[in-house]
């Protein structure tokens, strides 16, 4: 009990800056607009970020995710190695996808490469 608590003022204190009452209140798009103008906490300050890069003129993503697998446990991976989408899943080995310069590579920690 006490994680969940201490976790759940982490997220009143530092990412909301507000209750989860008051952020669960939130329906509409008007409304998150008026709840974080003059807000601090992280989620208004990527609210404001999103809106000075125009983010959401950058339109919909293509719904394919790349897991390089992790959480391994007994079973072996929780998330396996291959690219995810709405339709299939296909696993591939990171180093195939360098190879062949079709799929993204993971460097750095952030995706690069083009797509599929």
């Amino acid at each position: 009990m006490s994680i969940t608590t201490a976790f759940r003022g982490f997220l009143e204190r530092i990412v909301f800056a507000d209750s989860l009452e008051n952020v669960l209140a939130i329906a509409t798009a008007d409304e998150l607009d008026g709840w974080r103008d003059g807000r601090g906490g992280d989620f208004a300050h990527f609210l404001r970020l999103a809106d000075s890069l125009a983010l959401t003129g950058l339109g919909r993503g293509t719904g394919l995710m790349m897991s390089y697998g992790a959480y391994h446990g007994i079973d072996g991976e929780s998330f396996p190695r291959g690219l995810f989408s709405q339709r299939a899943i296909r696993r591939t080995a990171a180093a195939d996808a360098d190879h062949r310069g079709r799929l993204a590579c993971l460097d750095a920690g952030f995706l690069c490469g083009s797509r599929p």
